[in-house]
């Protein structure tokens, strides 16, 4: 949500999909996974072990990695410390998300990689509750089931808590993301009658490209925070876009709040020799229209400040009763970009390649 650090460019697409709340009043952008094999992707995907690994320093590191057929290597990182954090992502070597080290040398330690908080924000203000940003959490591993599982604590403001189960897709060639949100009383807030609802936050750099369908007309709003100006879009091609000019960002901040067209979100990196590379998230989302947000949010958001952005997918606004817990599952698809797919603001080609990932990881 807040403060700044540089790392490499990034551009985000948010696109709908067939598989998650598909909705025919939203932009038809999809693309047959028939024709996946003219992007060249690759059919076969293998594990790579171990899990459990040392590093140089002597660090235990929990990773997990899979190789294509043609020797792409994807590596996902995580850690039970900060809150169970997703430390890190590459592909073909190439790191995707923000790193500890970058938000530390720019002064803002602690922002980085990918979190799980609980939605409203109104709940708990800033900072974060412990229980989900900074807390030691349990972690054990399954390396026949290719899995990676976290277990936090208690937050004593909300009554909140959360586990995650980090795995393997080698047909798919996805790490699949399972987040369970519990309840365990109101905490000191009273707030066990508030609707809650899970939210993803992704940590990259500055010098991107934000862009997601635009929603139907009659539903599609860009909104913000009183505290913070309202990052400016265009709408175009059936997306609405916003370009990240680090020189013209406002130093405190700006924000967006929106529906979007679904919960599919795709980040190209461009790496330090010149190469591009491909993120796409897909998270379970409520159709636009529905008014599943809760209060003062939105289910798609983005914060951006000079030095970083951060897009934030959510899910619908639910009461979570005492004692009672609710799973959400993210997938997430990284390759490199081909060479016909131009990292470029409008580009249909682009769009093609996140959607075809993200429906069907771009196997024929």
């Amino acid at each position: 949500m807040m403060n700044a650090m540089r790392v490499a460019t990034t551009i985000f697409l948010v696109i709908q999909g067939r598989g998650i709340h598909a909705q025919t009043e939203c932009p038809d952008l999809t693309k047959s996974c028939s024709t996946c094999a003219d992007y060249g992707q690759s059919k076969v995907y293998s594990f790579v072990p171990p899990i459990i690994r040392k590093a140089q320093n002597g660090e235990v590191q929990y990773v997990l990695e899979f190789e294509s057929d043609s020797g792409e290597i994807t590596s996902f990182e995580c850690a039970a410390e900060d809150g169970g954090r997703i430390r890190a992502l590459r592909v073909g070597g190439h790191p995707m998300l923000v790193d500890a080290e970058t938000a530390g040398a720019n002064g803002y330690p602690g922002l980085y990689g990918s979190i799980f908080w609980p939605s409203p924000q109104s709940v708990w203000g800033w900072p974060p509750p412990a229980a989900f940003e900074s807390a030691n959490y349990s972690i054990w591993v399954d390396e026949a089931a290719m899995a990676i599982s976290l277990a936090g604590p208690v937050d004593p403001v909300t009554g909140l808590s959360s586990t995650k189960r980090f795995s393997l897709d080698l047909v798919q060639g996805s790490i699949v993301l399972e987040y369970v949100l519990s309840r365990a009383d109101g905490g000191s807030s009273g707030s066990s009658t508030v609707p809650v609802a899970p939210w993803e936050i992704t940590r990259v750099g500055p010098g991107g490209i934000t862009f997601f369908p635009t929603a139907p007309a009659t539903v599609h709003k860009i909104g913000g925070r009183t505290d913070f100006p309202v990052i400016p879009t265009t709408d175009a091609s059936n997306a609405t876009w916003f370009a990240q000019d680090p020189a013209a960002m406002n130093e405190t901040g700006e924000k967006l709040f929106t529906e979007g067209c679904g919960g599919w979100i795709a980040q190209a990196v461009h790496s330090e020799e010149g190469s591009w590379s491909v993120l796409v998230k897909s998270c379970d989302a409520p159709p636009p229209g529905s008014g599943s947000a809760c209060a003062g949010e939105g289910t798609l958001e983005v914060y951006a400040v000079p030095d970083y952005v951060e897009v934030e997918t959510q899910g619908s606004c639910e009461v979570l009763k005492i004692g009672a817990s609710r799973t959400w599952t993210c997938r997430w698809y990284a390759r490199d970009l081909p060479s016909s797919c131009k990292a470029e603001v409008g580009n249909s080609a682009l769009v093609g390649f996140a959607d075809c990932l993200a429906n069907c990881g771009g196997v024929d």
